[in-house]
Parts: structure tokens; sequence; C-alpha cells
């Protein structure tokens, strides 16, 4: 893989883009690229849960309790650039689990490597040879560590690490506003997601949840929030557009129901929501005023800052209309396709996506988690580019 680390602040190591995996490209289409950008979430999440899938299965049927933790993402290829961000799309980035090290205690426990352990470790680069030498019963601690340190490295935080899926999945990214990075898809993290990916990939490593149907369940909860976003927003402009009325022209003082209604709108809009701006900030604190100052002097209490919170309002409304774009954009993006559009192969005779058979599921899985340097290298352009206009969605394998 031909690309150059920068480390970050963060500790991301951000990668220029040298190879023909997908950087971070922007086509200067938004709506495309916001819907490409939700469709790729989607088959991230697939094509990781088939990698996953029954690893923390054990031989004779027990579940390996395996530990999984969601950490920052610790990589990303490309940067983004003035006020657009480098987006990631795998919600699941920086998943780290404990499978690795589970391994190396069993099969020092059990003096032999079963069958499911087999296929993982094969995949992992460890040739017949040195399997047997690893279930030696004079192979002391240390030279068994060296032993599976040397093919399987102490560094890896999960059992892709290292792999080419790792890299595409967990780096690629495209180039989105700020807005729809930092809200929309920061607040889905933060508030849907996150805390549930160690307990999602938990089920799939222990084969109680198959891909397809946790590709499905993690569709439909995105679709939820999704939606329930849009109506939020959608509320939220009504609420604004109903106080610019209130502040469309001079009065004396508010009634008590518009008092009432100043106080609800401001209680709603106070709550935790996209588009956490400055303008929403400058727009609580004048109707805090306006709402105490009314009994006082309203008139003059008007004269002074009434159209500075017009001006307010009308940034906060195209605010989160501009948010409310984005949602329908991703959420036109997140419609859950048949899997072996996913994750299966395509019949050029019936024009149609054919589902994987067992075997071929399970060769994929050991592609998946073959590390990237045992993969043939991909090719290198000299000057990589992306054209304008052309879809940037790759087949990931």
């Amino acid at each position: 893989m031909n690309v150059s680390s920068i480390q970050t602040p963060s500790r991301r190591a951000i990668r220029s883009y040298e190879s023909n995996l997908a950087p971070s490209v922007r086509r200067g289409n938004l709506a495309e690229d916001t819907q490409e950008h939700a469709y790729l979430r989607l088959q991230i999440h697939a094509t990781l849960s088939v990698a996953y899938y029954k690893t923390a299965l054990r031989s004779s049927g027990k579940l390996a309790r395996v530990n999984l933790e969601a950490k920052g993402a610790r990589i990303q290829i490309g940067r983004g650039s003035g006020r657009y961000h480098a987006s990631h799309a795998n919600t699941a980035a920086g998943l780290c689990d404990n499978r690795r090290k589970q391994i190396m205690k069993e099969i020092c426990k059990e003096n032999a490597v079963t069958p499911r352990k087999k296929r993982i470790l094969k995949a992992k680069g460890f040739s017949e040879r040195q399997l047997k030498q690893l279930v030696k019963t004079s192979l002391s601690n240390t030279k068994f560590k060296s032993l599976f340190n040397k093919v399987w490295s102490k560094y890896a935080q999960s059992i892709v690490d290292g792999t080419t899926l790792n890299l595409v999945a967990n780096g690629s990214t495209t180039e989105l506003p700020k807005q729809l990075n930092l809200q929309c898809d920061g607040r889905l993290e933060r508030t849907t997601v996150r805390k549930q990916i160690p307990i999602v990939f938990k089920e799939i490593m222990q084969g109680t949840c198959s891909p397809e149907t946790s590709t499905k369940n993690y569709c439909f909860k995105i679709q939820g929030y999704l939606q329930n976003s849009i109506t939020e927003l959608k509320e939220r402009i009504k609420i604004l557009k109903d106080l610019k009325n209130m502040f469309a022209a001079s009065h004396p003082s508010l009634t008590t129901a518009q008092v009432a209604e100043l106080k609800k709108a401001k209680s709603k809009l106070a709550r935790s929501s996209p588009g956490a701006t400055k303008a929403k900030d400058n727009l609580l604190k004048n109707l805090n005023k306006f709402i105490e100052g009314n009994k006082k002097s309203f008139k003059s209490l008007f004269k002074k800052r009434g159209s500075e919170t017009r001006n307010a309002i009308d940034e906060q409304i195209e605010y989160y209309k501009t948010l409310r774009s984005y949602a329908k954009n991703e959420l036109k993006g997140t419609q859950m396709p048949p899997f072996e559009q996913l994750i299966g192969n395509y019949d050029a005779a019936t024009k149609s996506f054919v589902p994987l058979t067992s075997t071929e599921m399970k060769d994929l899985q050991m592609k998946l988690l073959r590390p990237a340097e045992l993969d043939s290298p991909p090719p290198v352009s000299s000057k990589p580019t992306m054209p304008r206009g052309k879809s940037v969605r790759k087949k990931l394998f």
C-alpha cells in the first residue's frame, strides 16, 4: 500500500492519497455525494459484519467472552478543504477487540489449534509449520509470543487491524460540508450508533446475529434517526417562523399568551439539537431578555433588540433548512437494498445480484481478514485524479 502518514495532534494518522483506494473525494454534486456517503455506510457495515462473523465462536460451540470498545478513528485517508471535512462513512471506525489475545491464551491452555482458530490464523498468514510450532509443549512462553507476534502483530487493536478492509472501511473519507459532518453525522454517532457498536459487533463475533440481519437492523436504526431529525427540524423551523411573526411589528407589550408561547419556544429551542450555532445562542439570549423585560419596558427593549432578534431568527431558519436538506439526502441514500447487492456476485446473464454460497462467504471472510501486505499491491499512478461528475462508489473487494 503506497500511502504516506502524517501524525496529527489527535493521534489519527492522516494518509495522503497515493494509491487507487478511495481518497477524500468531492464530485461537486453535494446531493449525490451525500447519498453515496450514506449508502457507503451500509456497505461498510455489511462488509465488516462478514469479516467479524463467528470469530468469537469456539469450535466446541461455546462463546468466547470477547471485549469490544469503540475508540476514536485511528486512520484517515485524505484531508478536508475549506469548509469541507474529510467525513468517515464508517460509524464503527476505531472499534477495538481482544480476540487476538484470547486466541493466544486458548492455544496455550488447550495445547491445540481448533478448526475455527486455524481458519483465522491461516488467514493472518500462519503456515502449517508455524501452527504446529505453536502447540509444541516444549515451546516456552517467550518463544510462543515471539512466533505469534512475528506473524500477527502485537500492536493490532482489532481482528481487522492491518488489513486492506481496515484501511478502506476505517480510513476512506468523502469531502462533505462541516455542518453535515459535525451536526448530522456527529449527532447520529453520539446519540444513536457509537454506544451500541460494541454490543452489535459482539453479537456478530459470537454468531448470535448474522451479517444480513445486523445490516438490516443498522439500516432501520439510521433511518429512524434521520426521519426523527427531519421531523424535529421541521418543527423548529415552524417555531422560528411563528416567533418571527410575533416580532414583525412593534407592540407596547406582550400578551400573557404570547409570553407563554415565547417561553415554550425558548424551552424547545434550548434542547440539544442539530445546529448548535452561535446564532442560536444569541437568539436564546435575546428571547430570554424579552421574557424578563416584558413587564418593565417591552417597547424600549423591542426597539433595541427587535431587529437583532429577527436577524438571528432568519439566520437560524436558514441553518435548520440546510441541515434538513442534508438529512433528507442521507435518508435517500439509506435505503436497504437486497443483501446480495451489498455482499454478493453480479450475474451478467440475468443482470441481477445473487447471494454468495456458504463456501464463498467463508472464502470472502478469510480474504477480508488477510493482512494488507499479503494482498497483491494495487496499481499506482504518478498523479492520481478523480474525474468530476463520475461515481466514486467503489466495490470494496
